[in-house]
């Protein structure tokens, strides 16, 4: 059975493995709040910009009571209920909008006492269906590095994750000086070594620089992750430590050690260690078992791997003189595609939904 990893609900340690933005990429959002000369002003890192507030949409019509009755009982919360969730989002949506320095984070938690896994949870529920605006999307941002200035590095690394590869110039980006509480516990997560999540985050932000030094600082912080997960009881971005890791080996050109790395993988029943296997060994006899366990995970890249080797095995026995084989081919690959087109369909209906806040 493949496991497909989510979120775990636990405090502290609950990192969102797969929190994708709204499917519709308009300017990249922001909180509506506006920085003025009053007050202190942090310094922002080096790598921010100042022309990045552009970007910024409007905050948008506040969710409805149902949102959140609906998301804590589909995603089984457990530190808030819906009236609680729809509550902080509302004071939260309200602190936002009026014009504080840039502190008002930290106001907002000091005078409203919310606890950090309440605020965590009340984050997640925002974000649940299908339905999100680029203002959720921001005010789950801001609402998770309010935590991470709580002291919870499950939210820290969970935004870190979402925020370093982006585009430096965008306000989402994060250098940018919003995001100071998450940067700072991701950075000190990284540099203490020994927690393997932030091991990780560490590999993929030196991952998509692509240079030999970068490359080779990754691969270590991959292996370090690795092992340190082992003396862990949850390693929740372990698919991510083997995927970079064979990632980089096929960069150095060693497909030996790459395919040790994805057997590892798929001996814990990811699929994504059954496709890659079955794209770096496309002559092995495993090949097609291999590509059903993907597909039969959902895996949309395995569908078309698996409709192909169908193909190419049905024009063999076509020459071969074995209709039988040729014909059950056949119909195994028009049944794949039959499910990979339902597959499409519901991704392309779910990202062209419009954007409503009912």
């Amino acid at each position: 059975m493949f496991r497909l990893t989510t979120a775990s609900a636990r405090l502290g340690r609950a990192l969102l493995t797969g929190f994708p933005p709204p499917a519709v990429q308009a300017a990249a959002p922001a909180m509506a709040t506006r920085r003025t000369l009053k007050g202190k002003v942090l310094r922002p890192s080096p790598g921010s910009n100042k022309n990045s507030m552009q970007d910024r949409p409007q905050l948008g019509t506040p969710r409805p009571l149902s949102h959140f009755l609906i998301a804590v009982r589909s995603l089984r919360l457990k530190h808030v209920t819906g009236k609680e969730a729809y509550d902080i989002y509302m004071k939260y949506f309200e602190a936002a909008v009026k014009e504080r320095t840039v502190g008002w984070r930290q106001t907002f938690v000091k005078e409203n006492n919310v606890p950090a896994a309440k605020l965590y949870d009340t984050a997640r529920a925002l974000m649940h269906g299908p339905k999100n605006s680029d203002a959720d999307f921001d005010g789950f941002c801001n609402m998770l590095d309010t935590v991470a200035g709580m002291g919870d590095d499950g939210a820290a690394l969970t935004l870190g994750r979402m925020l370093h590869n982006r585009n430096k110039s965008s306000y989402l980006h994060w250098d940018q000086l919003a995001w100071r509480n998450t940067r700072e516990r991701c950075r000190t997560l990284i540099e203490t070594g020994r927690d393997a999540n932030a091991l990780v985050l560490k590999g993929l932000v030196y991952l998509h620089r692509e240079t030999a030094d970068d490359n080779r600082t990754a691969l270590d912080a991959f292996i370090r992750a690795e092992e340190a997960g082992k003396n862990t009881d949850s390693f929740e971005w372990y698919l991510s430590c083997l995927r970079g890791q064979s990632e980089l080996y096929l960069r150095k050109g060693d497909k030996i050690k790459a395919v040790e790395v994805l057997t590892r993988l798929a001996e814990s029943d990811y699929a994504e260690g059954y496709l890659g296997l079955a794209k770096l060994l496309p002559k092995d006899e495993s090949t097609m078992y291999r590509l059903q366990k993907a597909a039969s995970s959902g895996n949309m890249p395995a569908h078309q791997a698996l409709v192909n080797e169908h193909e190419s095995l049905r024009k063999i026995c076509k020459e071969e003189g074995r209709e039988e084989d040729a014909w059950r081919h056949q119909q195994d690959a028009a049944e794949w595609t039959l499910i990979m087109r339902a597959a499409t369909t519901r991704n392309r209906m779910s990202k062209l939904a419009p954007k409503s806040d009912s």
